[in-house]
């Protein structure tokens, strides 16, 4: 017979792990921040700045631009700052994110060994931490809302209705998988989970017409370029794959627990369909290149987790009294720690300081409103940070060069040539932030700082 206090020293282990999983989490995310400051962040940390802090006048100004806004808008009215919601809401959703992970793997596992497992995985999965610190906000929020659905879904809660909406407001693509998976799961369950879902997904429906601008934008631009991510990038648009990891890149972040999520899908696949389903989703669109189809190696990581958490508990539980398993399993799990810690020690920021820093002079240079971002990679800050109208190549609404003359500015070996590309904008002087960058004619511009020249036309 088990005595209480020997249950009681279990539970309070058990407590103990948590909470170190919890810590682990909450430092790596703020370990990259507490580095770098901002630059910490991917480059999209600046379309945020600009979007959040640009168009919170617009809250009644219907239709909404941007189903992102009715977030970050309906907290400013609350009182909160551009940078409050770009940092702390941040983290907040982040810390969300990991106790609705462990509610959904505890409502679907229900042990407790399934559910420190895998909070355990989602912790050191580096595709998740490098998602969250690649900054795509809408898509971070969106998967949140992801999680909570898989979790209302899996106790029949109709209030998976808003959630769903939320979801397909906020970000649409990141609802794709999961629709999908819910249509194909629809036709593999009863009377009664059919209904469920009929009236479920019929009203999450209704509401998603509070984006129709945007989803409207979406349609438009599927019927000139397709679904496919090729054919934007054929048009010069190679954000479109998502710009996120790629194959290689992800077995090399997933490899010590992908093996044992190919065990667990085999073993336990019947007993968990709706995951194999999601996995096998995920799975068709990255291998089919739909439209930002990289953003669904975050989606595909979480069906992975999660098979390789309930495979990696019931070999425990039917091991734990086998020395040599329990060893082997732990020297596993710090096989993985080193490896995340590792990686955590080898992020590097997104600017360099002298970057950074040349960014944040802009606004109090006085000579031009216009400033030429000579990569796509300095673009996004110079767009939320510089207070100037931000020429760049194939993005934000400033650029009126195609892609030759891109390409004649890139390989200009006089300042001639850049002059008479600028001068289509009809302003007296242009700011360049050249970067890392050494063309040949940057002598010809009067030097502001390391980074950045005048050009005068």
């Amino acid at each position: 017979m088990v005595r209480w206090p020997e249950i009681k020293k279990v539970m309070n282990r058990e407590r103990l792990t948590i909470a170190a999983l919890f810590v682990v989490f909450f430092f790596s995310r703020v370990f990259v921040y507490w580095r770098f400051g901002l630059p910490g962040f991917g480059y999209d940390f600046g379309i945020y700045h600009h979007l959040i802090g640009g168009y919170f006048e617009k809250l009644f100004s219907p239709p909404v631009p941007f189903g992102f806004t009715y977030f970050s808008n309906g907290l400013k009215l609350l009182g909160e700052s551009t940078l409050s919601i770009q940092i702390g809401w941040y983290f907040f959703l982040a810390l969300g994110l990991w106790a609705v992970w462990g509610y959904l793997v505890k409502s679907q596992a229900k042990d407790r060994n399934t559910i420190i497992t895998a909070l355990f995985l989602f912790s050191l999965s580096l595709t998740q931490f490098e998602f969250f610190r690649w900054y795509y906000y809408r898509s971070f929020l969106a998967i949140f809302f992801l999680l909570g659905a898989i979790w209302l879904f899996s106790r029949r809660s109709y209030w998976l209705i808003p959630v769903l909406a939320a979801m397909g407001v906020v970000h649409p693509l990141t609802l794709v998988p999961l629709a999908l998976t819910l249509l194909i799961y629809f036709f593999l369950v009863g009377k009664e989970e059919k209904k469920y879902l009929v009236i479920s997904l019929g009203f999450a429906f209704l509401f998603l017409l509070g984006n129709l601008p945007e989803y409207l934008l979406y349609f438009q631009e599927i019927q000139k370029y397709g679904w496919l991510a090729q054919g934007y990038v054929d048009q010069g648009r190679p954000h479109f794959t998502g710009q996120f990891i790629g194959w290689w890149r992800y077995a090399c972040f997933s490899w010590w627990y992908l093996p044992l999520a190919l065990l667990g899908l085999l073993r336990f696949w019947r007993q968990y369909l709706f995951w194999m389903i999601f996995l096998l989703v995920n799975l068709a669109l990255l291998l089919s290149q739909t439209v930002f189809y990289h953003r669904y190696f975050v989606t595909l990581d979480l069906a992975i987790l999660f098979f390789a958490a309930v495979w990696l508990a019931a070999v425990w539980q039917e091991n734990r009294h086998i020395f040599l398993g329990r060893w082997l399993i732990g020297f596993w799990g710090i096989g993985l720690a080193l490896t995340f810690s590792w990686q955590l020690i080898m992020v590097r920021p997104s600017l360099d300081p002298e970057e950074w820093q040349a960014i944040q002079e802009l606004p109090a240079l006085t000579e031009s409103d216009y400033v030429v971002a000579f990569s796509d990679k300095e673009a996004p800050w110079l767009y939320g940070f510089s207070g100037k109208k931000v020429i760049a190549p194939n993005m934000f609404e400033e650029n009126k060069w195609n892609r030759e003359e891109w390409a004649r500015f890139w390989l200009a070996q006089d300042i001639s040539e850049v002059r008479f590309l600028l001068s289509r904008y009809g302003a007296p002087a242009v700011y360049i932030f050249l970067g890392e960058k050494n063309p040949v004619w940057r002598f010809d511009c009067e030097p502001v700082n390391t980074q950045i020249c005048l050009c005068r036309l």
